[in-house]
């Protein structure tokens, strides 16, 4: 009997160690709130944070158009009363408490320690860290540019290609 109820434990705890297992966090995931106030510190230095201005410029030119598709009669100059709200309601549910960067909190606590981060920090906030959160968009535009041009350019090949596996598969196009 003594044996059945140790194997009965032993069995009920190895079944619960895997739940156990899944919910330790490493010490990387645990947000403290000095990791967040780095987390946080980090977004500002890197420019993070302007995805809101980027969210806010796309909103707005697709209500616009929207807006100016539907009511032309509207003049263009009652749109930026479009800009400023889309503006302010990004803003405002960027800091909310379960905004943005609540949400994305997280996601940096999972992938970077603290020091880490202070060292992301450090970088950013060096020249050479700066210029490259100066400069990062402008390379983005232009790598963007360059790839587009670039797949553009291996269309005809692709497209020969896959016509003439097609071919040999009996597969018309």
């Amino acid at each position: 009997m003594m044996t059945r109820t140790c194997l009965l434990a032993l069995a009920l705890l190895l079944a619960t160690l895997p739940l156990h297992a899944q919910n330790v966090e490493p010490e990387q995931s645990v947000v403290t709130p000095e990791k967040s106030q780095r987390i946080e510190r980090l977004l500002e230095v890197t420019g993070a944070l302007n995805i809101a201005k980027m969210m806010s410029e796309a909103v707005t030119r697709q209500m616009t158009n929207a807006i100016s598709q539907a009511r032309p009669d509207i003049p263009a100059e009652a749109m930026n009363i479009v800009a400023e709200e889309t503006n302010a309601v990004i803003s405002e549910a960027m800091v909310a408490k379960g905004g943005f960067i609540d949400l994305i909190i997280p996601v940096y606590a999972k992938h970077f320690s603290t020091d880490e981060l202070d060292a992301l920090i450090a970088f950013y906030e060096s020249p050479v860290g700066s210029k490259t959160v100066r400069v990062m968009p402008q390379i983005t535009r232009e790598a963007m540019q360059i790839g587009q041009a670039w797949g553009q350019s291996l269309g005809p090949t692709i497209v020969e290609r896959v016509k003439v596996r097609f071919e040999e598969k009996g597969y018309q196009l």
